[in-house]
């Protein structure tokens, strides 16, 4: 789904960043982005139930359309950031934080209060204003294109995009989601549920499809697959079974049509964590003097 105002963000975010000093710098970071916004990190005591409890009246109605835990939050009235305490992996945190310092800086967001819970932090939801927040915070957390540019250095693959991720201070998830979605080569990614939702034939439910524009101007958006792939039309899927007796990533090759119905040979690697499966494809193409990675671990 297309955003309207993602030029718009882009350059606020620019502005920002240019503020904070920050551009090129490894890992991204956040503190000076905050401090640049003119704005403060919030106590952890806020998200006590007490302290809610006596929270101002259009907050805690705000709080009440929230469909799970409150995860972070913007109160513009005192120019404070909170974080929930309970989530402890750098990548979500810096990434949160992001998301409430985007409501900050779009102008047109007018609210005093932003509570934020993982259905509006997450990529799929179609609420505008959060929409437009995470693709702030994933601009700021990113450095614009300096993500896809240190990407172009390293070869292809899952350990390249975990390493990557680590480097900007991202959560693999979101560093797969930018990598498959920015590279300068044809690559593309999708997200599946980790657990099938059928065994014969085998299939799994599609959570997120991703691709570069140069992947789109060779083969058609992985976001126009169905949202259920099964092994009879993706034969691919088949190889997820390997995950439980190799060490990652699983690594294969598969076929795909392109715009003129020709059979292109693809690379493709698989890894998994508790919740997902990512699945990487991309275009063979010479990488000798690029740098490759040894894969760890798949990070939420």
């Amino acid at each position: 789904m297309k955003l309207e105002s993602a030029s718009a963000i882009r350059d606020a975010c620019d502005r920002l960043l240019k503020a904070a000093g920050v551009e090129g710098t490894l890992p991204t970071p956040v503190s000076d982005i905050v401090a640049a916004a003119e704005l403060n990190w919030g106590s952890d005591d806020l998200f006590a139930d007490e302290t809610l409890e006596r929270a101002p009246e259009e907050l805690r109605k705000k709080m009440r359309t929230l469909r799970g835990k409150l995860c972070a939050l913007l109160d513009r009235r005192e120019r404070k950031v909170y974080v929930n305490p309970e989530i402890q992996l750098v990548g979500r945190r810096n990434f949160h934080t992001l998301h409430e310092v985007g409501h900050d800086l779009l102008e047109w967001q007018r609210d005093l209060y932003f509570p934020d819970d993982d259905y509006t932090l997450s990529p799929r939801t179609k609420v505008g204003q959060e929409r437009e927040a995470n693709f702030a915070g994933a601009e700021m957390l990113f450095q614009g294109d300096f993500f896809t540019h240190i990407a172009r250095d390293f070869r292809i693959g899952m350990a390249e995009i975990e390493d990557l991720s680590r480097m900007i201070g991202a959560s693999t998830h979101a560093g797969f989601r930018r990598y498959a979605a920015s590279h300068t080569a044809p690559v593309a990614g999708v997200v599946l549920d980790r657990s099938p939702t059928s065994i014969n034939p085998l299939r799994f439910k599609r959570r997120e499809a991703m691709s570069s524009p140069v992947w789109e101007t060779r083969f058609a958006s992985l976001a126009t697959w169905p949202k259920y792939l099964d092994v009879v039309a993706h034969p691919f899927l088949a190889e997820i079974v390997r995950l439980d007796i190799e060490p990652p990533p699983v690594t294969f090759t598969t076929c795909l049509a392109d715009r003129d119905g020709e059979p292109i040979e693809l690379n493709g690697e698989l890894v998994s964590n508790s919740y997902n499966l990512f699945v990487l494809f991309w275009v063979p193409q010479r990488e000798w003097l690029k740098r490759r990675r040894t894969f760890a671990t798949a990070r939420s």
